[in-house]
C-alpha cells in the first residue's frame, strides 16, 4: 500500500515545473505560480497524494523543503508552518499536519496550499515527503522560474 505524489494527473517526482505568470482569474488554478496581485509571492497549489494501494491509508504529516531560503508569504495564515523535524544546511522546511483522514484505495487527497517568498529566480530543488502508517513516499522535483 502507498500513496503516489501527483501534479497535473502525473506523477510528480524526478520533474522540472515552470512556473507560470499569466492566467485567467475566474478559474481556480491548479499549478505552481506567481500570485498576481502579490508578485513578491508564489504559490504552490495542485499537488495530491493517491492511494494506489489496496487498502484505505491515513496520512499524518507532508513536509516541504526548498534548497534555499524560503518563508511562508502570510505568516500566520494557513496549514504550512516551519518545521523544527528536518534541519539541513542550505534547506528550509516546512511542515502540515492531517486531521484523522483515510484516503480510500484509488483515491486522493489534496496537498494544502503553500503561499511562499520570495519568488525563484534561478531553478529550485524541492522536496516533498509524505508520512502514512509508519512509511512515507516522496516527491523530489524542480520549480523553473516563468519567463
Amino acid at each position: 500500500n502507498q500513496f503516489v505524489i501527483m501534479y497535473g494527473g502525473r506523477e510528480l517526482d524526478g520533474t522540472e515545473q515552470a512556473m507560470i505568470k499569466s492566467f485567467d482569474l475566474t478559474v481556480r488554478q491548479t499549478r505552481i505560480l506567481v500570485e498576481p496581485n502579490f508578485p513578491n509571492t508564489f504559490k504552490i497549489t495542485g499537488i495530491s497524494a493517491t492511494n494506489q494501494g489496496d487498502a484505505p491509508l491515513e496520512p499524518d504529516r507532508v513536509y516541504l523543503s526548498f534548497a534555499s531560503r524560503m518563508e511562508k508569504s502570510q505568516i500566520d495564515v494557513g496549514w504550512w508552518e516551519p518545521s523544527p523535524d528536518f534541519k539541513r544546511e542550505g534547506w528550509t522546511t516546512f511542515e502540515c499536519g492531517f486531521g484523522k483522514v483515510a484516503v480510500s484505495p484509488n483515491h486522493a487527497i489534496s496537498i494544502p496550499d503553500f503561499l511562499g517568498t520570495p519568488v525563484p529566480l534561478e531553478p529550485i530543488k524541492v522536496k516533498l515527503l509524505l508520512f502514512y502508517g509508519g512509511k512515507q513516499s516522496t516527491a523530489e522535483f524542480t520549480i523553473k522560474p516563468s519567463n
